[in-house]
């Protein structure tokens, strides 16, 4: 059952695309993603050793590569004060990994460059491939650049987020009192995780200590509200604080996270427990889904396309047949029929032209016999007016 719906999601992804094109329907902005999330999000993704992927994402100054080595155990990511200082991936490689050479390339392939073992911590400044840093834990955390910098209204890094955020299963995103009512960002995030399918994410709230739990939940509310909508409640996994920490921003602390609800665990302890079967299977789900209902929008306008050539094919005949029928009137057809009674004749087998030359000279005795004949049986009265009209 599973290789069999691996075998027909792979025709439809290989398909769909084809039929756009060659009924030139006006679809491309709709097929581009449609078929890159079947590439990254499920063909290369049905292997049951493929690990948990978390990306840590966020805007400028959120926190986000501070959260990055405090969940990896390590300072290599690097911290500071400075919007869109990071311009590339950067992710942990559990060491169970290593000899998988296969689900490496099945996580990298959404980045479409191959990637390397980050050597110092600097090597993140400037644009490149994604970087990796060994980890004994079981999930792959992605460092991703801001998405929210730039100038002029181009966003730098958004791409190399993009490409991120598109391989992760689920999120975890960082903000900011300065931006957690920010739509821009949270729509970018809405359109990452709900535009094909429907990934669950972490919250966790960089925030002042004087805050208290009531403002952090109304907060963290109002960014699981954007980016969810109606279905907020059931797609966050966890909602986390961290209070500001000056040692923390110096990169020479790892973050403190405690817990917002009750119910949650440690944030660690919540991302390693994860039932990954059951979250890969609901998203799954929720991108065939989407996948399926794309499809049939797709398939529907190529049938209603398809309709409408036919429509004009059978005008364009119509219109075929009538001036056909009126070029017909002006034809010389004795014409052809002579000259083709010519070119029949002129074509036939010598037997058959001294057939047709005897049969000729055989008609002229039976014509005349035949005159004799008539004349022969005609009445008396009938001779007799004859021979009257002969006399001068």
């Amino acid at each position: 059952m599973h290789k069999e719906f691996h075998e027909s999601l792979k025709r439809i992804r290989e398909d769909l695309p084809r039929l756009s094109e060659i009924l030139q329907l006006d679809d491309a902005g709709q097929i581009g993603p449609w078929a890159k999330a079947i590439d990254t999000r499920l063909l290369a993704r049905f292997d049951p050793d493929f690990p948990l992927v978390a990306a840590v994402c966020g805007g400028g100054s959120s926190g986000k590569s501070s959260l990055f080595n405090t969940l990896i155990g390590q300072s290599r990511s690097p911290t500071g004060g400075r919007a869109g200082m990071n311009r590339r991936v950067l992710f942990s490689l559990p060491a169970a990994l290593a000899g998988r050479a296969d689900l490496v390339a099945a996580l990298l392939d959404p980045f479409g460059l191959p990637a390397a073992p980050l050597g110092q911590p600097e090597e993140l400044l400037s644009p490149g491939g994604p970087l990796h840093v060994s980890t004994a834990g079981r999930v792959v955390l992605l460092d991703t650049p801001d998405f929210d910098t730039g100038a002029g209204g181009r966003y730098a890094n958004r791409e190399s987020a993009r490409g991120a955020l598109e391989a992760a299963d689920v999120l975890i995103y960082v903000f900011t009192n300065s931006n957690y009512n920010n739509r821009d960002n949270t729509d970018f995030i809405a359109e990452m995780l709900t535009g094909i399918g429907r990934r669950r994410c972490f919250l966790v709230y960089r925030v002042y200590p004087s805050f208290s739990t009531e403002e952090v939940v109304a907060h963290a509310r109002t960014v699981a509200g954007h980016i969810y909508g109606a279905a907020a409640e059931e797609s966050v996994l966890g909602v986390y604080r961290a209070d500001e920490d000056n040692r923390v921003a110096a990169g020479e602390a790892f973050m403190t996270l405690r817990p917002v609800r009750e119910s949650d665990p440690p944030l660690a302890e919540a991302l390693e427990g994860l039932d990954l079967a059951r979250l890969r299977f609901d998203l799954h789900a929720s991108i065939v889904a989407d996948v399926l209902a794309r499809a049939e929008e797709l398939a529907g306008r190529a049938r209603e396309s398809l309709q409408g050539l036919e429509r004009y094919a059978g005008g364009l005949r119509a219109a075929q047949a009538l001036c056909l029928q009126e070029a017909l009137s002006f034809f010389p057809m004795d014409r052809v029929v002579r000259r083709f009674a010519k070119i029949w004749a002129a074509s036939d087998p010598p037997a058959v032209r001294f057939m047709r030359r005897t049969g000729s000279l055989i008609e002229l005795p039976v014509r005349a016999v035949l005159g004799a004949a008539g004349r022969i049986s005609l009445p008396v009265s009938s001779r007799r007016t004859s021979l009257r009209r002969r006399r001068p």
